[in-house]
């Protein structure tokens, strides 16, 4: 919270995170259990994208903290930095966090709506808020539209990958206009035409997709079986498991 001119002005942190205690907790308990300073980061950002993209790099460490010996963010590796970076089972595994966004101004006035809910339920107290949508054909497009995106993130750690022999997941967090979820994840990428199939460099290096899926809130993770450093059986099980819950 920050105080210009006498008038108090929330941060997007402060607004997102009053009617979302539980998570904030969470978060505090990481950073006390790993030293890290998580929630600073997030009060320092007014832009609302960047916003969001460092909380699904964050959601991304709480998936995988209880998991892990080590879990370090943005640990430096042959001069880069991926967003995680831990061991699980003596297994180093690097990690990064891919938010899909429609453009910027769609995304921005969705996050504009949802100030104007959280000010209503404020407001309002206990009264439900029914919000009605248009059908909308789910279709695989928009996740392909993404696709220059997942291979930057390969070729980006492709020498680390490769010289370090260290399985790569790239963690898909999709915004809700995307409309993006596992089914039509695992058709982009599982099969004779997926995409871990048809892009032989990002079929070698990748060791797996995981999903944040908007509506659900649901992990499911898509281990690829043609990557050449794979996760450990014990490991893809252990990500499995966290997924179920």
């Amino acid at each position: 919270m920050s105080i210009f001119a006498g008038v108090e002005t929330l941060t997007i942190a402060d607004e997102y995170f009053e009617t979302r205690p539980t998570l904030r907790t969470e978060i505090q308990s990481l950073e006390r259990k790993r030293g890290l300073s998580l929630l600073s980061k997030l009060r320092a950002e007014h832009d609302a994208i960047n916003f969001f993209s460092a909380l699904a790099e964050i959601r991304t460490g709480l998936f995988f903290d209880p998991l892990c010996s080590e879990l370090r963010p943005n640990a430096p590796v042959d001069r880069k930095r991926p967003d995680w970076s831990f061991t699980m089972n003596g297994q180093r595994v690097i990690c990064e966090v891919l938010r899909l966004n429609t453009p910027e101004e769609e995304a921005r006035a969705s996050i504009e709506h949802s100030r104007e809910m959280r000010k209503w339920q404020l407001e309002n107290p206990g009264v439900p808020i029914l919000e009605y949508h248009q059908p909308v054909t789910i279709d695989t497009a928009y996740f392909c539209g993404g696709q220059s995106k997942l291979q930057f993130k390969e070729e980006k750690y492709r020498s680390i990958i490769e010289n370090h022999q260290l399985p790569f997941i790239i963690c898909v967090n999709p915004s809700i206009e995307t409309f993006i979820n596992e089914i039509d994840v695992n058709d982009f990428l599982m099969g004779r035409y997926g995409f871990y199939s048809t892009d032989p460099n990002f079929g070698r290096n990748v060791a797996g997709i995981l999903l944040h899926g908007y509506y659900n809130g649901h992990w499911v993770y898509f281990p690829n079986e043609k990557a050449q450093f794979p996760l450990d059986e014990g490991n893809k099980q252990l990500i499995r498991q966290r997924c179920m819950g």
